[in-house]
């Protein structure tokens, strides 16, 4: 899916993605943390989390 699509459909989220697909997303990390938990998926090498930026969000980064 092209990040476009994923801020459409996802932005300002959370989401947890194991071999190429979305298998939890949510407001906090916290929240799809405790739904891959739940799922017992959590030592899946191929596990990975990001979060989305809304379309129309800023980020700032400090070093």
């Amino acid at each position: 899916m092209e990040y476009a699509q994923l801020q459409k459909e996802y932005g300002g989220e959370f989401i947890a993605i194991l071999k190429n697909k979305i298998i939890a997303h949510g407001k906090t990390f916290k929240e799809i943390f405790e739904k891959v938990k739940d799922q017992d998926q959590l030592q899946d090498e191929e596990l990975s989390f990001r979060f989305i930026q809304p379309k129309e969000g800023i980020c700032v980064y400090y070093l």
